[in-house]
């Protein structure tokens, strides 16, 4: 299944086209999630993690600067390697990502042995990822939102789901 889109005419999908084929790239690798990656193999495609996970990619980039996966690499490979990365490479952390680019620059960072910050920028981006999570678990992805619950959980921030829905607190 594709979609192709033609000067100002959006060709259906389905519809025979010498221009595109099936499973063809269309966009951005570095914003593709696993599960468009897999579908090529039969996997589940393109549904809301795939939004999710975009979003993510454009939080990453706006933390660090850069994608998740090097653009050099994706650049350099065939499509099947692209979506193999995308399926089982995990790419740094953004904590581990802004270390080396900071190690680039000549730059160190102080390790805090103190509590965790509780820097008011922060807990927009908390509230939005509980809100994330409250999506994943509606939509019984439970795999996603245990994963955010982790990574969270990881920065410092304890999460307690209550009948009153999620409240969170930086903690240990």
């Amino acid at each position: 299944m594709y979609a192709m889109i033609t000067g100002a005419q959006f060709v259906a999908a389905g519809t025979p086209s010498l221009l595109t084929q099936a499973c063809q790239f269309v966009g951005t690798p570095d914003y593709m999630s696993p599960e468009q990656a897999t579908a090529s193999a039969g996997g589940p495609g393109v549904d809301t993690r795939s939004d999710i996970y975009s979003l993510g990619v454009l939080l990453y980039e706006l933390l660090v600067g850069v994608p998740p996966f090097d653009r050099s690499l994706i650049s350099n490979a065939t499509d099947a390697d692209v979506r193999r990365m995308i399926r089982e490479l995990e790419p740094p952390t953004p904590h581990d990502r802004l270390r080396e680019l900071g190690g680039i620059l000549g730059l160190t960072f102080a390790t805090s042995t103190t509590e965790p910050t509780t820097d008011v920028a922060a807990k927009p981006f908390i509230d939005l990822l509980i809100e994330v999570r409250g999506e994943m678990r509606t939509l019984k992805q439970w795999a996603m939102a245990d994963r955010i619950r982790d990574q969270l959980k990881e920065l410092g921030v304890i999460l307690e789901d209550t009948p009153d829905g999620t409240k969170w607190h930086f903690g240990e």
